[in-house]
């Protein structure tokens, strides 16, 4: 129970200082970036920067979203199941989709549309 409640004041902290650092680092890239580098690296760097971002986004979303996909996106729960913090959801379905063929429904729904918003997404994703 005292790790629980530790977790959960670390999360406040983490969420503290994303929302206040992470902001000022935006604001301070955006500001210092156009003196010192040309329109072409910048480009590169924010399409790095919103890469990782998607990338991070895609794993937490993975653990927090564990249960729900586990149960209603693919049909057995012990062959990929979701949840780990070093996979996307992406990257699980893509396995379970392309790789064992044991997507229910809804998780070939997701894996069309995921392909359809960004062509080939699954196979990328492996």
């Amino acid at each position: 129970m005292k790790r629980i409640i530790i977790n959960i004041i670390l999360l406040f902290v983490a969420l503290l200082l994303l929302t206040s650092a992470g902001s000022f680092g935006i604001l301070y890239a955006l500001i210092y970036l156009p003196f010192h580098y040309s329109k072409l690296s910048i480009v590169k760097y924010w399409g790095s920067v919103l890469y990782s971002v998607n990338v991070g986004i895609d794993s937490i979303g993975n653990v927090l979203l564990s249960t729900f996909l586990n149960n209603f996106a693919i049909i057995d729960k012990t062959i990929y199941p979701f949840g780990n913090v070093h996979h996307t959801v992406s990257h699980v379905l893509a396995v379970n989709h392309l790789q064992y063929n044991n997507t229910a429904r809804f998780g070939k729904w997701l894996a069309q549309t995921l392909d359809h918003i960004d062509k080939n997404h699954m196979n990328k994703s492996l």
